[in-house]
């Protein structure tokens, strides 16, 4: 892929990560979903917009990658500001600065790990190399790969429904 084409394809996924919270922020606004769905499907998006990347070969065409780029910058990025609305709902108020304070800095420290880990598993396939193959690309995409289906689990699992908060909220308040 050309280094313009790369640079277009980057710009596509920036351009969902920026129009992602506005439009997940726009469907929680509407009521019709729960924040614990939109996390779900989400995660399950993000799952299966990231599965082409642990393949080998080439799988999607160089015309379809914007696209694909705009809906993994939309829905693996773009979701976080729901996630912060949701921790919201869990936590009670006396500890929610803290609690959204502790995400914050956990997406900054996962993210500077992430890309030291990353660097390390490029590295150890192809040692003092400045350029990689696709299939070495796919043995470290299986890393991001393992953190969208913990997001998924952690998301199932840990998050309750709203109606469940309102209803512990209510109880502890009588």
């Amino acid at each position: 892929m050309s280094k313009d084409a790369a640079g277009g394809v980057l710009f596509f996924m920036a351009l969902g990560a920026v129009l992602g919270p506005s439009l997940a922020g726009f469907i929680a606004q509407r009521g019709t979903f729960s924040k614990k769905f939109l996390l779900v499907l989400s995660c399950v998006i993000s799952l299966l917009l990231g599965a082409p990347l642990v393949f080998a070969t080439p799988v999607l065409p160089e015309v379809a990658l914007p696209v694909w780029a705009l809906l993994f910058g939309i829905f693996c990025g773009g979701f976080g500001g729901i996630a912060l609305a949701k921790v919201q709902d869990e936590f009670p108020s006396e500890i929610v600065g803290t609690a959204t304070g502790m995400i914050n800095i956990y997406c900054y420290i996962g993210t500077a790990l992430l890309q030291l880990v990353s660097g390390w598993i490029m590295e150890l396939q192809a040692p003092g190399q400045s350029s990689y193959q696709l299939s070495q690309y796919a043995a470290m995409f299986m890393l991001f790969m393992a953190m969208f289906f913990c997001a998924l689990i952690a998301v199932l699992f840990c998050l309750r429904s709203e109606e469940k908060t309102n209803t512990v909220y209510a109880t502890a308040k009588e």
